[in-house]
């Protein structure tokens, strides 16, 4: 959920922009329009793309933070976490339901 938010905030004070190529399409894509030729940016499929290492959206290919940006940096930051968060999450489940790890 906080990723979410984070992502939506940063749509619209422009910090994410488009990371493949845009060269020769026009209009230029921005994350707060879509256009026909370049994907739309979803705040909660970028959310799930980051956080969730299993799934992916696609969000994060066509996405990403402008790192010349102000408060740029606390947003790669804080989306390198939320990816190590996840990454536990999901190793911590699968260690869960498997039982790898018992108290005898």
């Amino acid at each position: 959920m906080t990723v979410w938010v984070l992502a939506l905030v940063a749509q619209h004070h422009h910090v994410i922009v488009p990371v493949a190529e845009i060269e020769g399409l026009h209009p230029v894509p921005s994350a707060t329009s879509c256009t026909a030729s370049y994907p739309c940016f979803y705040p909660a499929g970028y959310a799930v793309d980051t956080v969730i290492p299993i799934i992916s959206v696609h969000q994060a290919a066509y996405w990403g933070p402008d790192g010349h940006a102000p408060w740029a940096w606390a947003w790669v930051a804080s989306t390198w976490i939320a990816t190590g968060l996840g990454w536990a999450l999901a190793t911590l489940l699968v260690v869960g339901y498997t039982g790898l790890v018992r108290q005898n």
